[in-house]
């Protein structure tokens, strides 16, 4: 009977601490990071957009997208071997695409581009970055509105922090946090 009791106590003493860790967490804590996505052989590095000027209108698209692939020869920036070039399309809005630096082919986005406004003060952790990423993760962090292509043709969406993975040369949404009215 001993047995038994020192037995179901050990038990207790070893899975308690599992089961507590497994109650429901904070939201702050179920917010992807770029750790939890790794891309294996890549460097860890904080990284830049490569940023091209705005296209100008005697330029034709072929030009365009030239300008695209020079800039992603710069070198990879996102998810091993990817390269995120970004050009103004305003005053406050960004437009970006993905380009694979071993085949010069650029990738759609889910959203048209983003901008910093609407957003309420306090929104951004520092000086309003827009995008986030590393080359050794499959995590890019948005905030800001995006332009969308809906039903009723290009819609701005409220202020949000998006989270989105690269898989299967695109990126799908993960999780959205639309941010608090001003």
């Amino acid at each position: 009977m001993l047995r038994k009791v020192l037995a179901t106590i050990t038990l207790l003493v070893v899975i308690a601490p599992a089961l507590a860790a497994q109650r429901v967490k904070s939201p702050k804590t179920l917010l992807p990071k770029f750790d939890d996505y790794p891309v294996s052989g890549s460097p860890r590095t904080t990284e830049k957009i490569i940023v091209i000027y705005k296209m100008e209108f005697k330029e034709t698209p072929a030009h365009f997208r030239n300008r695209i692939r020079e800039a992603a020869k710069i070198g990879p920036n996102f998810v091993g071997h990817y390269t995120i070039v970004g050009w103004s399309c305003g005053m406050i809005c960004f437009n970006l695409t993905v380009v694979d630096v071993s085949t010069g082919r650029s990738y759609g986005l889910p959203f048209l581009g983003i901008s910093d406004g609407p957003c309420p003060s306090g929104f951004y952790p520092d000086d309003r970055i827009l995008v986030s990423f590393r080359r050794d993760s499959r995590l890019m962090i948005l905030r800001g509105s995006t332009e969308e292509i809906g039903s009723d043709g290009v819609q701005d969406q409220p202020c949000s922090t998006r989270y989105y993975l690269w898989k299967r040369n695109r990126l799908a949404l993960l999780r959205k946090i639309v941010a608090p009215d001003n």
